[in-house]
């Protein structure tokens, strides 16, 4: 063999080399754990928000293309929600249970029910709020159009 052969072919890693990025790599995963441990309370939150959210507006979206009044019930005991169907009878469209770490909070819609006419807009317009057993909170603005914002 000649010794160019052997030089190459002979390099690797050093136990040293080895052992300086295995803990390197075990530092850098242990700060990325901590941060996502402590971004789940905002996580939870979002998501919830954003699940009544989509909700709040698939229930204006069936009262403006079914023409009938649709309602979305809130239940802030339960912490839970039900998309009705305003007619005779009426007609349960879809239950939903908050995520268990996250309650309905203040609910400034008159009797915790918005109700959206025929063209998807919303009488009785408010703000509903989420909060996580941590503190964390969300607000859902449903406006006199129907436009809902997560805030």
């Amino acid at each position: 063999m000649t010794w160019f052969y052997r030089n190459v072919m002979a390099k690797g890693f050093t136990l040293v080399e080895f052992l300086t990025t295995f803990g390197i790599l075990a530092l850098l995963l242990t700060v990325a754990a901590a941060s996502l441990r402590a971004a789940g309370p905002t996580l939870a939150t979002r998501a919830a928000a954003r699940t009544l959210a989509a909700d709040l507006r698939y229930a204006s979206e069936l009262a403006s293309s079914t023409q009938t009044a649709h309602a979305l019930r809130l239940n802030p005991a339960g912490s839970a929600y039900a998309l009705v169907r305003l007619a005779d009878p009426e007609i349960i469209i879809k239950n939903a249970r908050i995520n268990e770490t996250v309650r309905l909070g203040e609910i400034t819609v008159p009797e915790a029910t918005v109700v959206f006419n025929t063209l998807g807009a919303t009488a009785t317009p408010g703000i509903i709020t989420l909060i996580h057993a941590s503190g964390t909170t969300m607000l859902i603005n449903v406006r006199p159009s129907g436009y809902v914002r997560i805030e």
